[in-house]
């Protein structure tokens, strides 16, 4: 003898299982989570829409390659990596940077010495190990480490980040 309601309520309940996956799998991850996906054994790419890139502490600002238009949103997210000021000393840091040195004259003064900062245009911010904005006017992204202008060859490291434009 066959049971209909039965029936009706596993299919009811197997069709809902299956589009709560589909709705997950469309989920935009946050920061941990794509972190947690490239340190995944066997992954090889990340998700839609982000772009690896790997900034070096001795260029001045560094050509990401990535435009963003005017009013467009993105994200930048601290990977792995660590860089220094001064390559005779074993003082890295990450993205956050370190307290010290003559801020007037670094590349973001509001941002402290080392951590990681960003350009679009003419509008400079602190990205530290992660950020989210927009951009006013758009144009190209360019990354650097915080330091004073024209001291760059001193400098030792590099960070990895992920960048999304949406």
């Amino acid at each position: 003898m066959e049971n209909k309601p039965l029936t009706i309520v596993t299919g009811f309940v197997g069709i809902s299982f299956l589009l709560a996956g589909f709705y997950l799998l469309q989920q935009r991850p946050d920061n941990d989570s794509l972190k947690s996906l490239l340190h995944l054994p066997g992954a090889q790419s990340l998700p839609p829409g982000w772009q690896k890139i790997t900034v070096p502490s001795t260029i001045e600002w560094y050509d990401t390659g990535i435009d963003v238009a005017a009013g467009k949103s993105f994200n930048i997210v601290y990977m792995s990596g660590s860089w220094t000021n001064d390559k005779n000393k074993s003082n890295s840091t990450d993205g956050l940077g370190k307290q010290g040195g003559e801020r007037k004259t670094m590349l973001v003064p509001e941002g402290y010495l080392c951590q990681l900062v960003g350009k679009i245009g003419s509008e400079t911010f602190v990205a530290a190990n992660g950020y989210s904005g927009s951009s006013t006017r758009g144009g190209r992204l360019y990354l650097a480490m915080n330091d004073n202008r024209g001291t760059y060859q001193d400098n030792a490291g590099l960070l990895t980040v992920s960048v999304e434009v949406k």
